[in-house]
């Protein structure tokens, strides 16, 4: 076991104990595009996926939620040839208004 899938049990045994359990899995799927600056797109997946691991890791800001992380992993990492948006793809932000 590593470290943090203990401390998820830990968290887990915890509030089970406390509390009746009420979990939710969330998917989200990021596309980052990078201005190499002559490293290469290997690198920055490899720095990508260490981004989203610390800031999950971190959790939440403080006062914010009482949300806590129990499990996280990562299904696929790949880099995306240098593609603009096709017409089938899906700009969200337009649907959220952002």
């Amino acid at each position: 076991m590593t470290k943090h899938t203990l401390l998820a049990a830990a968290v887990l045994a915890l509030l089970t104990t406390a509390e009746e359990v009420n979990l939710a899995t969330v998917r989200l799927t990021v596309n980052v595009t990078f201005d190499l600056h002559g490293e290469s797109s290997e690198t920055a997946r490899i720095i990508l996926m260490r981004m989203v691991d610390q800031a999950i890791l971190a959790g939440p800001p403080a006062g914010q939620t009482d949300v806590v992380v129990v499990h996280h992993g990562f299904e696929l990492s790949a880099v995306m040839s240098g593609e603009r948006l096709r017409s089938t793809d899906t700009d969200f932000s337009q649907l959220l208004n952002i």
